[in-house]
């Protein structure tokens, strides 16, 4: 009885949790968009939708008609550890864009590290800038022509003042990890709001699909949207950081270990033991997955 308690508490809190999370694959109808859909000057028309995706039969798009503004509303979180993952394609001799804004729904609007150009003013193939981050300018490289993926994690857990981000774009950093969420001021923002898809010129042409964005779990390909039944306090895994061996220990039986990247890429996979060789895997943050009668528990773990 007493077990059954803690679990139906654990399915609780996770159960709220996941009110907070969405994916979104952008498979639904013409202005029946999601909740988390919005734009910089309120409730208004959904992204439009076109045949065509990186997985499915659609995915949404915005053009250079210098108009269209679609928000992805992520909540105003300003505690916690968050994580976005998309997908972006922007065709040959076109621009994309979109900005991270501090405070949903906008007022004036707080642009929390400046614009975010995919080729600008299309002048830049294969090249973008986010310019007004922590750093500085910031450049990096993109595909024209194919879907490239875009993950984002947010940690807000010491408060706005102290958040951080990182940044991949077509798997690669950008945004080293432990960069502050800020821009080259330090202006702190209010939270972390959304990101907002513009029209930015008459070069624009961008779609985007399959979001997903929770806190704070990966799985293969994406990241947990569901609920953690087993929860993560209910196995532990020692030392922590650790640089060759990770030992793993439940109340529970274990049937299976996978071992997750940050960009929530499957590094291992085996059946359960007690021990864990991490010594192959480069420094950095990961994530242990073990899979149980009672459901799936996620722990991270750093390897130095």
């Amino acid at each position: 009885m007493k077990k059954n308690y803690v679990l139906g508490i654990v399915l609780f809190f996770s159960i709220q949790l996941s009110f907070s999370q969405f994916t979104d694959d952008m498979e639904w109808d013409a202005g029946d968009c999601p909740s988390h859909w919005t734009t910089f000057t309120g409730p208004g028309d959904c992204p439009i939708v076109v045949s065509g995706g990186h997985t499915g039969n659609q995915s949404a798009y915005i053009d250079g008609n210098g108009v269209t503004d679609n928000l992805l509303d992520l909540g105003s979180k300003i505690f916690g550890e968050w994580r976005l993952q998309f997908w972006m394609f922007i065709p040959v001799g076109k621009e994309g864009y979109f900005n991270i804004q501090g405070e949903v729904p906008v007022t004036t609007g707080e642009f929390v590290v400046g614009n975010i150009y995919f080729n600008q003013d299309a002048s830049s193939p294969g090249q973008g800038i986010i310019d007004d981050s922590a750093l500085g300018d910031v450049t990096f490289n993109f595909p024209h022509d194919q879907w490239f993926r875009i993950t984002m994690n947010f940690d807000l857990t010491s408060g706005m003042a102290n958040a951080t981000w990182h940044l991949w774009i077509d798997d690669i950093e950008v945004i080293p990890i432990g960069t502050s969420f800020t821009n080259e001021a330090g202006d702190i923002p209010t939270s972390l709001g959304g990101l907002d898809f513009f029209s930015v010129s008459a070069n624009t042409e961008f779609y985007f699909d399959d979001f997903c964005y929770y806190e704070p779990f990966p799985v293969s390909g994406c990241f947990i949207a569901g609920i953690d039944e087993f929860g993560n306090n209910s196995f532990q895994m020692f030392p922590n950081p650790t640089q060759n061996k990770l030992f793993v220990e439940s109340v529970e039986e274990i049937s299976k270990i996978n071992v997750y990247s940050q960009l929530g890429q499957l590094v291992i996979d085996k059946e359960f033991t007690n021990e864990i060789d991490v010594s192959s895997l480069a420094n950095g943050l990961y994530f242990v997955e073990v899979e149980t009668s009672f459901g799936n528990g996620i722990q991270k773990f750093i390897k130095n």
